[in-house]
Parts: C-alpha cells; structure tokens; sequence
C-alpha cells in the first residue's frame, strides 16, 4: 500500500519540478531583457540630465555676455531661446532628449531641430520701467531663490532651426519654416502657451504629467513617472510633477498655489521647485 502510495505521489513531484524548471528558464530569458530596458531608460534619463546641464551651462555663459539678463522675451515670453544661446551650446543633438519621438528635419538647409525643453516663461523681467523693458529676460537680482525656480523643463513635439538667432522668423517677420520655434511655458495649462509667433499658437504637448497637482496635462512623464528640471542655479533634478508648482510669478516668495488664482507657489512654499522666480 505504501508503495501504491509513492507511486501515486510521484506525478505531482514531476509536475512541480517542470514547473520550476519552466519558471526558472523563462526568468532567465525575461530578466536580462527587463534589466537591459531598465538600463537604456537610466540612460536616456541621465543622458537627458546631461543635455540640460550643458544648455544650463551655456545660457548662464550667454547671461554673462548680457549684463545678467536670460534671453529677451518676444510677445511676453523667452520664446526661441535655443538660437539665442545656440553659440554657446554649438551642437543640435543636446537639445533633443533620447525619449522625445520628435524627430530632425534634415531636408532644410539650417536642418529643423528637436527641441525637448522648453524655458520658463516666468524668466522676464519683472518690474519694467518703460514698455521697451517688459521685452527683457529676468535679471538674477530679481529673482529669490534660484535654486527653486525652474530654468528649462521637458516638453515634446517642437523643431526648431536652432543654429540661426532668428530660428528662421526673419527676426520674428515671418513665420518659421518649422512652424515652431524653441518654446517657453510655465507648467499651467494643456500645452507651452509659446513656440511660434504668439501666446497659444503652439500644440506642442507637455512631457512632464500633472504638474503641482492641478493642471491638466497632456502627454505621460518621461523618465520613470517624473521628469528631468533645469533650475535657475544650475543643478539638473529629476522630480515627479507633484513636486513641482506651476502657474505665473507668485507676489511673494510664502504665496501658495493658486493664490493669487493662476500662480504657482512662491520659492518658500515648501515645492522642490516651481515656476515663480519670487
């Protein structure tokens, strides 16, 4: 009976052998691809941080050449700041992140860029004293914390000829040849409010998901749920978009979000990062 018994028992051993065997080949064949794609998107994330270093880099250098101000707003924001900094920066492929599908335009003769970062339309001057001032960028004495206001973030489906100043506008009399210019926006909003020749003419779409927990945005994180921030001292950080405060310029460095309504949190509100230079 005992040897009945055994016998019986057998299969069942069989089966969970084969099934361990099973499971063990299939890990062995999955693991490494799993761990590979985990590794090329640690890559594109640090090679995407390293793009915004070097363009943080190069904008600071071109501050320097212009006593202090960020490239001048056109229409109300820093719109085709890459052609502005571009003799800083002096290669394309650092304004293209490896995850933006955006693709170049090699058939114009100043080939059409990718541009996967946009700049902080809040970075104007903040208090003019003539109308030919409101169309300067912002000074670092203005500002109060720069190392909690965005400088660059991440954005999609903008080519722009980055190499010329203009972009190809003809200094901004003509439309672009890629329909798009570098854009600007303040996280708020379904889309960077500036990429072309006025306030909402852009579809370009955001790549940094919900940000500050308010707005609605088109478009999913780029790298691992979050995206990658240039800030305005210089440090590059990846954040998820709740950490991040979207709006126009707060009045106060303790404002929160929304108050004034449309604001983003002042640099003191207790955000990694946000969108107001106060």
């Amino acid at each position: 009976m005992d040897e009945l018994n055994k016998t019986r028992r057998l299969p069942a051993f069989s089966e969970i052998a084969v099934a361990m065997a099973v499971v063990a080949v299939v890990t062995a064949v999955v693991f490494p691809v799993i761990c590979k794609a985990q590794q090329q998107a640690e890559d594109s994330s640090t090679l995407c941080m390293s793009n915004m270093k070097q363009l943080t880099l190069g904008t600071m250098m071109y501050t320097q050449d212009y006593d202090g101000l960020l490239p001048a707003s056109y229409k109300g924001a820093p719109q085709s700041w890459a052609g502005r900094t571009f003799p800083y920066i002096a290669s394309t492929k650092t304004y293209r992140c490896p995850d933006d599908p955006t693709n170049y335009d090699w058939g114009l003769k100043s080939a059409g860029c990718p541009v996967s970062y946009a700049m902080n339309a809040d970075l104007k001057k903040l208090t003019p004293t003539s109308r030919q001032d409101q169309d300067k960028g912002i000074a670092f004495s203005e500002m109060h914390s720069p190392m909690r206001t965005v400088l660059f973030f991440e954005v999609a489906n903008d080519q722009a000829q980055v190499s010329l100043t203009d972009e190809g506008t003809g200094d901004y009399t003509k439309p672009p040849t890629t329909s798009f210019v570098s854009a600007a926006g303040n996280g708020s909003g379904a889309r960077p409010a500036w990429g072309y020749l006025g306030n909402g003419a852009s579809t370009l779409e955001y790549a940094t998901g919900k940000i500050g927990g308010r707005a609605e945005i088109i478009g999913q994180p780029r790298h691992h749920g979050g995206s990658n921030f240039a800030a305005m001292d210089g440090h590059v950080v990846w954040l998820p978009a709740a950490n991040v405060s979207g709006g126009t310029t707060n009045p106060s460095p303790r404002g929160v979000q929304d108050q004034p309504p449309g604001a983003a949190a002042g640099t003191e509100a207790g955000y990694s990062l946000t969108f107001s230079p106060r």
